[in-house]
């Protein structure tokens, strides 16, 4: 492989490795120590790989370990919105509760 590797493209990425390798995403798994689960979400998607699995990843798709770090210590957007959601919600529940506190005659802050 000698493209860069990007979040959206690292499932595509592993999976064309496997194949080429000749092997399943279980032997992928237990090559990387990892659950088969968590190889497969790396997959598809569901959850970036830790960190400390870039010099495995970079070796395996055979691509320099600084872009995998790169990839890797970017944020996702899916967490982003996540994150934006959380933050919301958490606003919303601080409104409520000043104004609860108003009622009651508290200060909220």
């Amino acid at each position: 492989m000698n493209h860069e590797v990007t979040d959206e493209n690292l499932g595509q990425a592993l999976l064309a490795e496997c194949k080429r390798r000749g092997i399943s995403q279980a032997q992928a798994a237990r090559d990387f120590g990892v659950h088969r689960q968590a190889f497969s979400d790396w997959v598809n998607g569901k959850r970036a790989p830790a960190k400390t699995y870039a010099p495995a990843l970079a070796r395996f798709l055979r691509v320099p370990v600084r872009d995998v770090r790169a990839m890797l210590a970017r944020p996702r957007a899916d967490r982003i919105t996540t994150l934006e959601h959380r933050v919301e919600s958490l606003e919303l529940a601080l409104t409520r509760l000043e104004g609860l506190l108003r009622a009651r005659g508290r200060s909220a802050r």
